[in-house]
């Protein structure tokens, strides 16, 4: 999924609990579950990674997924001038989180087994489907949280 759209659900999040620690647990948990909803979001080659635990990624991915982190980073000073709570922006980037923790790769981190069984976890999850349908189901999942957020 976009970050867009995790940090929106831990958006909501944030505006029905109030324990910093509930939001960690509800927010990684949404994450996740997110992520197991079929969707397109331009990922990197699974069937490579499976088999080799390489990463590629075409450049226009790289352009998608900038574009993704550029609107998120805008999007948490929105989420801080509607709601005025830190709550809030903490949920938002903890929804974000897992994601941004695959940057892992291209540093040390790709090293360590542990971080490697993170990115298999992650990936195995991921359920992905055509650029069209994805989208479709991206944005119906969108409306759905601003929905239920406004």
């Amino acid at each position: 999924m976009f970050y867009l759209i995790h940090a929106l659900l831990g958006a909501l999040i944030a505006t029905n609990i109030h324990s910093v620690l509930l939001i960690i647990i509800a927010c990684l948990a949404g994450h996740f579950l997110l992520d197991m909803i079929p969707h397109w979001d331009g990922s990197w080659d699974k069937k490579l990674f499976h088999l080799t635990e390489k990463i590629s990624i075409k450049i226009s991915t790289f352009l998608i997924h900038s574009i993704d982190f550029l609107i998120f980073i805008n999007l948490i000073y929105l989420l801080y001038f509607l709601f005025g709570s830190k709550l809030v922006v903490l949920a938002a980037f903890i929804s974000v989180l897992p994601d941004i923790m695959k940057a892992g790769y291209y540093t040390k981190l790709r090293k360590n087994r542990k971080f490697m069984k993170y990115l298999r976890f992650h990936s195995k999850i991921q359920r992905e489907v055509g650029w069209k349908l994805g989208l479709l189901t991206q944005l119906i999942i969108l409306i759905i949280i601003l929905e239920a957020l406004f």
